[in-house]
Parts: structure tokens; sequence; C-alpha cells
């Protein structure tokens, strides 16, 4: 059990602060609600990062690297593997250094 939670913090430790915050937030307080209410309370927590200066340049790259090579990154098994070791999609800007 040890090393399943080391191996959970490892891939948590990839994601941004205020992602894990909020995924806390979300489990902390919605756990304790009604599904409908605890729904609520993740889908709140979701909007507020998508709509962060991070969220927003995350999906600027996601619908540009969309768009240069006509189909959605996480369909691509190696991308989604990709994305969850990193904690992050890889993304066209990531790939230019932009």
């Amino acid at each position: 059990m040890l090393a399943q939670a080391l191996e959970l913090a490892e891939r948590f430790g990839k994601r941004s602060k205020g992602s894990v915050a909020a995924a806390k937030r979300s489990v902390y307080f919605g756990g304790s609600m009604s599904l409908e209410d605890g729904l609520h309370v993740e889908r709140a927590e979701f909007f507020t990062r998508v709509m962060s200066k991070e969220g927003q340049k995350l999906m600027l790259d996601y619908m540009e690297t969309t768009d240069a090579t006509g189909e959605l990154p996480l369909y691509r098994p190696d991308t989604y593997a990709q994305a969850l070791a990193s904690g992050s999609v890889p993304g066209h800007r990531s790939a230019n250094g932009r």
C-alpha cells in the first residue's frame, strides 16, 4: 500500500498546485454532501481552474495542437499515457518552445 501511495503522490506532484488544491477541496467538501451538491462543488472547482490564466493557456495549446494535427490529442494512446505521466497534455506550443 505504501508503494501505491508514493506512486499516487508522485503523480499528483506533477500537477499544478492550484489543480491539486481544487481536487482536494472537491473531495473534502463534496464528499460529505449529496451527490448532486458534491458534483456542484466539483464543477465549480473545475470552472475556476479552466478560467485561470494557466487553464486558458493549456486550452489554447490543446486547440492549436488539434488544429495542427487534425485529431484530438488525448485520443492517441501515446499522448494519453504521456499526459497521465507528466500531469499535462503535451501540446503544439510546448513542442515548439512557445
